[in-house]
């Protein structure tokens, strides 16, 4: 969440040590910024039908691949909608589980998942609430909530959310609506950067 001195953890790096490489992943764009100008950030995006069946299939187990729990399998997978975190918690949970176990899970709707499955929540969510916690300041808290209020894969107009915001009185100083509207750009951006929000597919004004 925050830069990694590579020497006080006993990494070796520096001019003595060109040629090596280190990865490190994280939910903070921010953090890849303090790294320092010669680190090469590479945005991860979400994963094709194909992965994504192969990363619920690792973690859920071969149970999947039995004619009773396949259909079933791969209606919960692309619920998911692509997420790895997601993939890797709803998989897990219900790995040991029976048909019945299974069928009951894919009647959960998709605004809910996974909610309702037994132990996803704190796999699931714990994750989703430390990026959360991260965010700086109430206001773009504030806006990532006002977010969630919408449906599931909704594309948000920024104009629309910017009334919105002004509204329910969430920016503070804001006197004109130019002056909502660069505030909540920044927010969003903000929110774009810790990866709790994407780009919408509708137009270049909106957001997901």
């Amino acid at each position: 969440w925050e830069r990694l001195d590579l020497g006080a953890i006993g990494i070796p790096h520096g001019v003595d040590h060109r040629g090596c490489k280190i990865l490190l992943t994280t939910r903070r764009e921010h953090t890849c910024n303090v790294m320092g100008s010669q680190a090469t950030k590479i945005l991860l995006n979400i994963l094709n039908e194909q992965e994504s069946w192969a990363l619920f299939r690792s973690n859920a187990g071969a149970t999947v691949d039995s004619p009773a729990v396949n259909v079933v399998a791969t209606e919960i997978a692309k619920k998911c909608g692509g997420l790895p975190l997601a993939l890797v918690a709803v998989g897990g949970a219900l790995s040991d589980k029976d048909i019945d176990g299974w069928q009951e899970a894919a009647k959960q709707p998709k605004e809910c998942k996974p909610m309702n499955i037994q132990d996803v929540d704190a796999d699931f969510f714990s994750c989703l609430k430390l990026s959360f916690d991260y965010l700086q300041g109430e206001e773009i808290k504030s806006i990532f909530l006002l977010c969630c209020l919408f449906p599931e894969d909704r594309n948000i107009e920024l104009e629309y959310l910017t009334r919105l915001a002004m509204g329910q009185g969430l920016l503070e100083d804001v006197e004109t609506v130019e002056e909502g509207r660069r505030r909540v750009r920044t927010l969003i951006k903000g929110l774009k950067a810790s990866c709790l929000l994407m780009d919408g597919d509708k137009s270049k004004g909106s957001l997901k």
